[in-house]
């Protein structure tokens, strides 16, 4: 916390902070976690997301995973098309048909695809098709690593600003069967959840800065 200095509140929250991470994340795994909090549209913290991209490259984090972060980050709008295209279908109708383009043809046959696309696939199989490979590239899932992609997306899809379920219970899911643990999941899950803190961070900042304004 850079900007709360107030005695017995602020061991308070050091002591939140301390207890939240246990070890289970590797040092690396956890910078890219908060770095995924941070550059997800819907919690975009521009001086917390320097803070935490400075860090991992102080501790070694090479630029392509970071930036395969944010590649990932890239995709959470899927989400509104997962939530909105169903109430269209309801209303007007669902498109017959089903055209697959290779990359989701190749997705389904490894088992990364997810049915709840359908929608989308039955209204518009290319963009769909160039979506995925923005966000859902081999190569990113690859650079990361599969442990480590399906923990970002869940802090990403549980993040407090987005809380997209759906996503979240398929990626817990998923995180499960490729070897990640209950509790390394639950470290992602703290680590999320301690993202309100940034309200004092940033409140005390505008009151330090306003206080001294009113009494220049």
């Amino acid at each position: 916390m850079l900007a709360l200095d107030e005695g017995e509140w602020a061991e308070r929250v050091e002591r939140l902070e301390r207890a939240t991470l246990n070890g289970s994340l590797t040092e690396r795994t956890g910078l890219l976690v908060h770095i995924a909090i941070n550059a997800t549209v819907t919690g975009l913290s521009r001086e917390p997301l320097r803070t935490w991209v400075r860090r991992a490259l102080g501790r070694g984090v090479p630029r392509e995973e970071i930036a395969a972060v944010f590649k990932l980050c890239a995709v959470i709008g899927i989400h509104s098309m997962a939530q909105a295209i169903p109430i269209l279908d309801v209303q007007a109708g669902s498109p017959a048909g089903e055209r697959v383009p290779p990359r989701i043809a190749a997705m389904r046959s490894s088992g990364t695809y997810n049915e709840k696309w359908n929608a989308m696939l039955s209204r518009d199989a290319d963009w769909l098709d160039a979506f995925l490979a923005v966000g859902y590239a081999d190569e990113t899932r690859v650079l990361l690593g599969e442990q480590t992609f399906e923990l970002l997306c869940i802090a990403i899809d549980a993040t407090v600003t987005h809380l997209y379920n759906p996503g979240t219970e398929r990626h817990v899911e998923a995180a499960l069967a490729c070897g990640v643990t209950p509790e390394e999941i639950f470290e992602v899950l703290k680590l999320v959840s301690i993202q309100g803190l940034q309200s004092i961070d940033t409140g005390m900042t505008v009151l330090d800065e306003e206080e001294s304004y009113m009494s220049a």
